[in-house]
C-alpha cells in the first residue's frame, strides 16, 4: 500500500458529497498513517490495584493491544479505506500510539518468559526422574542446562521489567496530553 493515498478527480471518491459538503477531501494530501493518527483514541486511563506484575501487564497490555486493533477497524470504516490483511497482516500498527506499541512489546516479551518457564518446568521434572534413575552423567548435563535457562530466564525477566517500564512511561505520556473527544 503507498503511503499516501491519491484520489483523482475521477474517481467517485474524490467527488462524493453529502449534501454540498465534500466528504473527506483531506485523503488528497495527508499520508495514510497521519490520517490514521489523527482518527484515533486511545483507551481510557485504567490501573489495577492487588496483583503481580506479570497478571497486570497480561491484563492491561492486553486490552491496549485489543483496543489498537478495534479502534484502527473503526477508523478504517469512517475513512472509508481499507488494508488488506494477507497482504499487509500489521496494517493496524499505522497510525499506532507509542504506548500501545510499548504494550505489544510487554506481551511478546511475556511470551518468551511463558515459554522459558515452560522449558525450566520440563528440566526441572527430568533432573528429577534422572536423579531418581541413578542416571549422573545425565543429571550432570540437565543442570548445566537448567543453569543455563535460569540465566536465560532471569535475563527475559529484566527486559519484561524494561519493557514494562517503557510502557507505563509512554501510557504517563498520553495520559498527560489532552486527547480530542469524537464528535
Amino acid at each position: 500500500m503507498p503511503d499516501t493515498l491519491p484520489t483523482p478527480a475521477s474517481w467517485p471518491s474524490a467527488t462524493a458529497t453529502r449534501g454540498d459538503v465534500p466528504i473527506r477531501s483531506d485523503l488528497e494530501v495527508a499520508p495514510i498513517w497521519e490520517l490514521i493518527r489523527r482518527e484515533r483514541r486511545p483507551l481510557p486511563p485504567h490501573d489495577l490495584h492487588g496483583c503481580n506484575a506479570r497478571a497486570w501487564s497480561l491484563a492491561v497490555c492486553g486490552a491496549e493491544v485489543k483496543h489498537r486493533a478495534a479502534d484502527f477497524r473503526r477508523v478504517e470504516r469512517e475513512l472509508g479505506i481499507g488494508f488488506d490483511r494477507f497482504d499487509n497482516p500489521d496494517a493496524e500498527h499505522q497510525g499506532q500510539f507509542d504506548h500501545e506499541a510499548r504494550a505489544g512489546e510487554v506481551l511478546s516479551i511475556q511470551n518468551h518468559l511463558i515459554t522459558a518457564d515452560g522449558y525450566i518446568a520440563t528440566l526441572i521434572r527430568t533432573l528429577r526422574k534422572q536423579r531418581e534413575a541413578n542416571w549422573h552423567r545425565h543429571a550432570a548435563s540437565t543442570t548445566g542446562d537448567l543453569r543455563a535457562e535460569l540465566h536465560r530466564r532471569r535475563t527475559i525477566w529484566r527486559q519484561f521489567l524494561a519493557a514494562l517500564e517503557r510502557y507505563k512511561a509512554a501510557r504517563r505520556e498520553i495520559d498527560r496530553v489532552p486527547v480530542r473527544e469524537a464528535a
